[in-house]
């Protein structure tokens, strides 16, 4: 486990994106890590699709 540490200072100039940003930053964006939406949208549709069934299954089971 790490220490919390003290926040590094970072010099005004630093702050700021001036004209050379892109090519110092190399023009990326940071990956967060959100590409899976491909593959959790369909699955949480089938999930609540199978919830709805069971649901239904309880309600008329519940009449009788």
């Amino acid at each position: 486990m790490h220490a919390p540490s003290e926040p590094e200072a970072v010099a005004a100039s630093d702050t700021t994106k001036g004209a050379g940003a892109e090519a110092r930053d190399g023009g990326e964006l940071a990956h967060t890590g959100s590409g899976g939406l491909g593959v959790a949208a369909p699955l949480g549709v089938g999930m609540l699709a199978g919830g709805y069934v069971l649901y239904r299954r309880s309600r008329v089971a519940g009449r009788r």
